[in-house]
């Protein structure tokens, strides 16, 4: 059984990578070409290294906002929600039941994304693997707050599955087709899509900046035409504009949280990390100019992948699957618009700084401590992912003011995604249930004697067991679940000091290992509650999130309706193709030639 489970997280890791994914897909096109066995290596290795190119300057980005928003949280006194799913779906993965079904129903969907690229209209096939591991813990976790155990019922467990790898497969081909209108228009070209989990704000930002620009009397000044003043000509460099903008966005947090770190003033650990490593002068020159390095390496790698990826996959569609495409992240797009990239990063950011005081004002409608009462925090990552690419879909029609208010908007949607999450209870926050999950894991890597005696104490608690164990058991339980609120210890090096004591002790008393196990579990706590989703597209989770909470059948109504979708979308794509064969069978023929003139017309790729 261990070596399923070791084969299983090899092909979760395996197919969660998109440089491997892309690598692939590559390769398959380049044979289906007859391309020597020389240029077969090396299309493979080109797409596969510039997408590791184009992860690693994600990460050199990815770490520079690291150093930020804690300084920021810190001198502004802000405590809240994260929105980042990187980070949440890692602290997701240590919980056992989410991660194996989430593996399995990421490794499904793709397999039925496939059968939807070659049955339906949607000739899609999404190869951004890391965000569909994303989504995949989402889904899982959502059907979970339902009331199915895939982890100890069989029935559940199929359930969970196709229900969800049939959600994930139906939302591979949609999210991509809503948005290939404006990928047309960016790239010129109809042979690519855009596979991420901002998609939908996406297709919404185009929308807005075709609205935009026919509203406009004057005509749509592009991004990219911004007229500099000769003294400002350096700013026509992307390079040098970024580098600077960014810059002052970290003197808004370097600067003040500095002096307050000079007088002591601070006490936040990781914002006191950040400013005591180096000079935090030199500090914030660093990680600003760091960004901006992430971003170019990010460019690279686009650049080094798409040139081949593109031809090796028409040939590959061609062969295998008609007219499909690739859908791949979002950075693809970022060279087509250096400037709107820049600008609908900081319109997303100002965005998320106003959603941050509307959220501030509704958590008063709460009671003070209620889980409901969260601010939502902006998280950088998100909003330069998200805000880039929207100014991008909202230039193309709308000029600058399209790449200014798209970006805005979705800047805005991205800020209630938490909440939609938290007051549904489908986040380990505001569900007991998952938090019970998230604290058992803690619990297996301190003491066997720990896991045992929570578990029995959840029994107890459950059933109420009328023996003197399982009343003192249960007490034990309360103070667990009182420890945990008071989030315990927090502090790595006293984390790590007391699981060293826990491990090595020998004593028998069962309470001693609960009460030590939750002030570890404390801070994980912590981290599953400040986290959460943060994308426009994970809003397809709230739909099976939603019905099934219908009183009686709510359950099987979420389980119904991704699979009806599913199936729909096949059906639909099969009458297509019935109709449009009918129709080239019944088309006149070239008197000349012989041959259908509908087909010797249609030059064009046309978009489903």
């Amino acid at each position: 059984m261990s070596f399923v489970w070791f084969m299983l997280a090899f092909f979760k890791d395996f197919l969660a990578t998109p440089a491997f994914i892309v690598g692939i897909f590559t390769m398959i096109g380049a044979i289906a070409l007859r391309k020597k066995f020389s240029q077969v290596v090396i299309s493979a290795f080109k797409v596969t290294i510039g997408f590791l190119i184009l992860g690693g300057g994600a990460g050199v980005l990815v770490g520079s906002l690291g150093k930020f928003q804690p300084v920021f949280q810190a001198t502004y006194g802000l405590k809240g929600v994260i929105p980042n799913n990187d980070a949440f779906a890692g602290a997701l993965t240590y919980i056992q039941a989410i991660v194996q079904i989430g593996s399995l129903i990421m490794v499904l969907g793709m397999i039925l994304n496939i059968v939807l690229a070659v049955t339906s209209r949607f000739k899609y096939v999404y190869l951004s693997g890391h965000v569909l591991f994303y989504s995949s813990l989402m889904i899982a976790a959502v059907f979970l707050t339902l009331g199915f155990r895939p982890q100890s019922n069989a029935g559940d467990f199929a359930i969970v599955l196709f229900a969800g790898a049939t959600l994930l497969a139906s939302y591979m081909v949609i999210s991509p087709a809503l948005q290939q209108r404006h990928m047309n228009m960016i790239t010129g070209s109809n042979e690519i899509g855009l596979g991420h989990t901002g998609g939908f704000g996406y297709a919404l930002s185009g929308y807005i900046g075709e609205g935009i620009g026919k509203l406009m009397k004057t005509k749509v000044v592009s991004t990219e035409s911004i007229n500099f003043p000769k003294g400002l000509y350096i700013f026509r460099n992307t390079l040098v504009s970024l580098s600077l903008t960014i810059l002052v966005f970290y003197m808004f947090a370097f600067l003040p949280g500095g002096v307050m770190y000079q007088l002591g003033k601070l006490s936040d650990k990781a914002a006191v990390d950040v400013l005591s490593g180096q000079n935090w002068l030199v500090t914030m020159f660093v990680q600003a100019f760091t960004f901006t390095a992430g971003v170019e390496i990010m460019l690279a790698g686009v650049r080094l992948f798409v040139g081949e990826l593109v031809p090796t996959f028409k040939a590959f569609s061609d062969k295998l699957i008609k007219n499909s495409k690739a859908a791949v992240d979002c950075p693809v797009v970022f060279p087509y618009a250096p400037n709107a990239v820049l600008i609908g990063f900081i319109s997303s950011f100002v965005a998320g700084i106003i959603g941050l005081f509307i959220t501030m004002g509704i958590s008063f409608a709460w009671p003070s401590g209620s889980p409901m009462a969260l601010i939502i925090l902006p998280g950088l990552v998100p909003h330069f992912f998200l805000g880039a690419t929207s100014g991008v879909f909202g230039n193309i029609k709308g000029g600058i003011v399209g790449a200014i208010v798209g970006p805005f908007v979705h800047g805005l949607i991205i800020t209630f995604v938490p909440l939609f999450f938290i007051w549904g209870g489908f986040v380990p926050a505001t569900n007991d249930y998952l938090q019970t999950l998230a604290f058992t894991k803690e619990l297996e890597g301190v003491s066997g004697k720990a896991t045992g005696a929570f578990e029995v104490a959840q029994a107890a608690q459950k059933f109420d067991l009328a023996s003197k164990d399982a009343a003192v058991l249960k007490a034990f339980f309360d103070e667990y679940k009182a420890l945990i609120a008071s989030h315990g210890i927090t502090a790595s090096g006293e984390i790590n000091s007391l699981m060293h004591t826990v491990i090595s002790t020998t004593d028998n008393n069962i309470m001693y290992y609960v009460r030590e196990a939750a002030k570890l579990a404390g801070k994980n706590v912590d981290t599953v509650q400040s986290l959460n989703w943060g994308d426009t597209d994970y809003i397809i989770g709230l739909i099976p999130g939603i019905l099934g909470k219908i009183p009686k059948a709510g359950k099987w109504i979420a389980f119904v309706t991704p699979v009806l979708t599913y199936i729909s979308l096949m059906i639909d794509g099969l009458i297509k193709h019935f109709i449009d064969k009918k129709k080239s069978k019944n088309a006149p023929q070239d008197s000349n030639s012989g041959e259908k003139v509908e087909e010797k017309v249609q030059t064009q790729p046309i978009n489903a």
